[in-house]
């Protein structure tokens, strides 16, 4: 299985380029493009916020709580 699209988005979650990488790609609207982009944003924020380690890039520092 490999990747059918690609997806770059910017640091306000809006996609900015997009492209089908084969001929088994389905072809989406323009809403949809737009709310896979905003999803992948929103996921990606979510696990940043998530993960236990500081990672290489990630401007909001670990919140931890206890000795």
């Amino acid at each position: 299985m490999g990747f059918l699209h690609l997806f770059i988005v910017n640091k306000s979650g809006g996609l900015i380029h997009h492209r089908p990488l084969g001929p088994r790609a389905p072809r989406i609207g323009t809403n949809e493009w737009l709310r896979i982009g905003s999803t992948f944003h929103s996921l990606h924020a979510i696990a940043a916020e998530a993960s236990p380690v500081r990672l290489p890039g990630n401007k909001n520092p670990c919140k931890r709580r206890g000795p």
